[in-house]
């Protein structure tokens, strides 16, 4: 989406969450919302909670940014929750969210990617003691696998020391990571629009780097850009658009490295939603090493918002001579980043098809659309079987091999629950429901969940009558197709007739049964069209807008008007109604000269027989040459 679109749309700054992390958060997200508002968008600030799908429901917004850190928020649970309500989203998507929140899961897409970590291994709640001091060389990281902005994290030095690091980290997960301690310089590689703006050394005043040393001012000292051999410092920002590729991450990222003394470079994580406050990294890598001031840097994050299942890049809009500027590639459900076997064309189609709905808005701010109020939904099983389906996935693309009994079987369960029931069209004009539903090629019984939403869209962009349509699925069984339809102005006369909407383009030819009863247009060829659109597309427009002021006239009307001509070398040319006579315009200047005119018309109008022609592009006068 294009910055002027999303200042017409209604922005949710997602922020606070349940996770250890949700004061942090509420500081990214105030950042973010008064930078917004500064920039002149429509933000709202949206405190998460268990209510999350209500609250959306409620505030009626179109885009989220999403500022939450740690679990429900950086872990692909919110992103799903946005994914079935269609609402496009900052960050990455839901698997590649999942995966960088889990440690566990992240390294093994690390090493597959061969890219370096630290030597570490896995413990799960219920081991003893002894049984896992007996495996362990210290000193050793002990860290959560699912947490982040360092919370429940130990460095053990002593043997004596283990037990408490265990039970600190087990707070917060069932599964922790116990890591080898290498020694070395801390360095982040901040991601914006999957490219390495640049990095950032830390050295915090304590031994670690934890909690307090990030989230408070003076804990640390920030270098950047740090001061590293050339090669060494564009190896590591190649690795980290590395990393930030294997996870299948999108837009933005911050990658967070361990350089020995040696040069080796030891990956630690990717934060897919790195902090956004007065201290943090990326924006301060932004700043220093790419010239990005904070508000720049939200905006820019902003514009890469999408829903990630419909693929990486192609957004939320369907109209015509759409373009996906981005490519497929690299991102979203529909890259499975670990090279493993599997029949993987079931699962990635199976979780493409799990977007909610297709929206493409009218010109109006999307905040003064017409609710319509329906029942309460049910969100606990919808968010349970999709957070069901999104860990299928994961341990398909980290194991293999069941893809295609998985989606088997979600599919007999679907098809035997969720099935269309009804659908619902807006109300129309130029269009039928029946010619609607038949392009659309929706029926009842279909699918709820096998429908392709954004090839409805597509396929009814097709009727030139459609200027932008939007496909929702409200759950269980009900399908809106929400149509806004072109309406013509003018008839532009190229030889065949065709209808000119208010934007000034050319949509339909006109056929049996179309109206006639609209100004025409005449000057314009098809030639035109095809030598210089851009030019002839700006003449059209500039006799829409000379229409539009005849509309708000009061003695000279667009209803005393047959004709609009339009002529390269001259300008614009009026024919009346009565008798067909021509009113030079000019270029310019029009609304001065139809005022003028209109002061003149009364008396004239009696006279038009004898009335060759009326030259108004004069600044002070107008010439009427009688025949």
């Amino acid at each position: 989406m294009t910055r002027d679109e999303l200042k017409t749309k209604k922005i949710g700054v997602l922020m606070g969450g349940l996770s250890a992390e949700r004061e942090i958060s509420l500081s990214s997200g105030g950042a973010v919302h008064k930078a917004l508002l500064a920039r002149g968008y429509d933000a709202v600030a949206i405190d998460v909670d268990r209510d999350l799908p209500q609250v959306l429901v409620r505030e009626w917004i179109d885009v989220a940014f999403i500022c939450l850190h740690g679990r429900y928020g950086e872990d692909g649970a919110v992103q799903g929750v946005l994914e079935l309500m269609g609402i496009p989203y900052t960050g990455s998507g839901v698997l590649a969210s999942a995966l960088a929140m889990n440690k566990i899961f992240a390294k093994q897409a690390f090493a597959a990617a061969g890219l370096t970590i630290t030597p570490h291994r896995v413990l799960v709640r219920g081991e003893t003691f002894d049984a896992v001091a007996a495996g362990i060389d210290l000193p050793v990281v002990v860290k959560p696998s699912q947490e982040g902005s360092s919370v429940g994290v130990s460095i053990v030095k002593k043997a004596e020391e283990l037990a408490a690091a265990l039970e600190a980290a087990f707070r917060y997960d069932n599964e922790i990571l116990v890591e080898k301690f290498v020694k070395g310089r801390e360095i982040q590689v901040g991601i914006l629009d999957d490219r390495a703006m640049g990095a950032i050394e830390i050295v915090p005043k304590k031994e670690f780097y934890d909690f307090e040393a990030k989230y408070t001012d003076g804990m640390a000292e920030h270098i950047c850009p740090p001061v590293l051999p050339a090669d060494l410092y564009r190896k590591l920002l190649a690795e980290g658009e590395k990393a930030h590729r294997a996870l299948g991450c999108a837009g933005y990222s911050r990658v967070d490295f361990l350089v020995t003394e040696g040069g080796d470079c030891f990956l630690l994580e990717v934060n897919t939603l790195p902090g956004m406050t007065a201290l943090s990294l990326l924006p301060e890598i932004a700043q220093k090493e790419a010239g990005i001031a904070f508000e720049e840097l939200v905006e820019r994050i902003l514009v890469s918002a999408s829903l990630k299942i419909q693929g990486p890049g192609t957004g939320d809009r369907v109209q015509k001579n759409t373009r996906n500027h981005r490519g497929n590639a690299g991102r979203g459900a529909g890259c499975l980043f670990l090279p493993v076997p599997g029949p993987w064309s079931p699962i990635t189609d199976f979780m493409r098809d799990l977007h909610v709905k297709t929206r493409i808005q009218p010109a109006n701010k999307s905040r003064n659309r017409v609710k319509k109020e329906r029942k309460p939904i049910n969100w606990r099983p919808l968010i349970t079987w999709g957070s069901r389906a999104v860990l299928g996935a994961l341990a398909v693309a980290v194991v293999g091999g069941a893809g295609y009994k998985g989606y088997a079987f979600a599919s007999r369960y679907e098809i035997a629950v969720l099935q269309v029931e009804a659908i619902e069209v807006s109300k129309l004009r130029h269009l039928t429901r029946d010619e609607v539903l038949g392009q659309a090629g929706v029926r009842r019984g279909d699918s709820m969940l096998g429908l392709r939403l954004r090839r409805i869209g597509e396929q009814l962009a097709k009727n030139p009558w459609i200027e932008k349509v939007q496909v929702r699925r409200y759950f269980p069984h009900t399908i809106r197709i929400e149509v806004v339809e072109r309406e013509p102005v003018a008839v532009v006369n190229m030889g065949f007739l065709y209808y000119l909407d208010a934007k000034g383009e050319v949509f339909k030819p006109l056929t049996q049964g179309d109206s006639l009863n609209f100004p025409v247009i005449t000057g314009i060829t098809e030639d035109d069209l095809a030598r210089d659109p851009k030019g002839a597309r700006e003449m059209l427009t500039g006799a829409v807008a000379l229409m539009d002021m005849l509309k708000k006239g009061r003695a000279f009307t667009l209803a005393d008007v047959s004709e609009v001509h339009i002529d390269k070398g001259f300008g614009l040319t009026l024919f009346t109604a009565g008798g067909g006579v021509p009113v030079r315009l000019g270029k310019d200047g029009y609304e001065t000269k139809l005022a003028r005119f209109a002061t003149v018309y009364g008396e004239l109008k009696t006279q038009m027989t004898a009335v060759e022609y009326i030259d108004c592009d004069y600044q002070d006068k107008i010439i009427v040459k009688k025949g």
